[in-house]
């Protein structure tokens, strides 16, 4: 979005003027409000288990912060940055087998097992369990001497044979979590476009010419 004011077309070299420090702290403000509004909404349709989509909310790609107004020129720019699957999250995803009134579907490919293993895990999902100190118990430690020597030279159970196979049945987990969703798709959460729409575009341009119409002559809607 862009704003063209009558006090911005000013060379690069020239400080702001108060009023242009008012407007652009006034729009800083308005829309880190909807950034938290847009987190909120996610939350309450249930899609941010880890907080990492809500992270990258009003924030580019590889970078920690940014801010959502810029001085132009002319006036000012507003960009409000989304991952990128935001809007699969939103409208949702058709499943192969099942129809969710989504603009995307799945063809040929499956959801990726990593972020499903991430989410499982975020989730408390099947997790490894923590292993457990216990006191020492010397019959029980007599019965595991014979035992070892009675499978001395049979194949032995090693912690990282252990690792592999509960790597082995997560993977599994996730699979069929994946190709779930491959038939079944994604169902629309709106969270977005229950908060940004019309009537928000409506009400940002009532407020822009109310508190600060003598400096505005002119907002651009660009996606």
């Amino acid at each position: 979005m862009v704003l063209y004011g009558r006090e911005r077309r000013l060379r690069k070299e020239r400080k702001m003027t108060e009023a242009e420090i008012e407007i652009f702290n006034g729009l800083t403000d308005y829309w880190n409000g909807v950034v938290q509004e847009l987190k909120k909404s996610l939350k309450d349709v249930g899609r941010n288990a880890s907080g990492n989509t809500a992270a990258q909310f009003g924030i580019p790609p590889n970078e920690e912060s940014v801010n959502l107004v810029t001085t132009t020129a002319n006036g000012y720019s507003i960009k409000l940055w989304m991952p990128y699957y935001y809007d699969f999250i939103d409208k949702g995803v058709n499943g192969v087998k099942k129809n969710q009134g989504s603009p995307y579907g799945y063809t040929d490919k499956m959801p990726p097992i990593a972020p499903i293993r991430a989410w499982m895990q975020n989730r408390g999902i099947v997790t490894p369990r923590p292993r457990k100190k216990v006191p020492y118990d010397p019959v029980k430690a007599k019965a595991y001497r014979l035992k070892r020597k009675l499978n001395k030279g049979k194949p032995k159970n090693t912690r990282a044979g252990k690792k592999q196979d509960m790597d082995s049945m997560l993977n599994g987990i996730a699979f069929a979590i994946a190709r779930g969703i491959y038939n079944n798709g994604i169902k629309t959460s709106n969270f977005y476009t229950n908060v940004i729409n019309s009537q928000k575009f409506a009400d940002f341009e009532a407020k822009i010419k109310e508190q600060w119409g003598d400096y505005i002559i002119e907002v651009v809607k660009v996606k």
